[in-house]
């Protein structure tokens, strides 16, 4: 029988191959490998909600799996920064009209990086 505080059960990280509907899960088992005293039976549905929730912006949500794809373009090289990865995403850029900052999609990139 298992000692149920046993919590070496085995780990392995989860494939990058990931869909918009496995990558919840995804993140769940690499934070529980990298978390290997928390016992794999915890509660994740807080964790699963925040990960579904990045950055805003002007009040719009964005696609966790679309920053996903293009957090991997980003690594690939094919976008070069920060800054138009979130243009890519959808972060709009300053309105003058609105008096927005110029800096908008800027700070947007590293509350984003922040998150990641």
């Amino acid at each position: 029988m298992k000692d149920p505080t046993d919590h070496a059960d085995t780990r392995v990280l989860p494939s990058r191959d990931v869909t918009d509907d496995t990558i919840d899960d995804a993140y769940v088992m690499f934070i529980l490998y990298c978390n290997p005293n928390v016992p794999s039976t915890v509660d994740t549905s807080e964790l699963r909600k925040t990960f579904r929730t990045p950055p805003r912006s002007d009040g719009k949500s964005f696609s966790v799996f679309a920053l996903f794809e293009l957090i991997r373009k980003k690594e690939n090289g094919e976008l070069k920064t920060w800054i138009e990865l979130a243009i890519q995403l959808g972060v709009e850029p300053p309105s003058m009209e609105k008096k927005q900052s110029t800096q908008k999609v800027q700070q947007y990139s590293v509350r984003l990086k922040v998150g990641v």
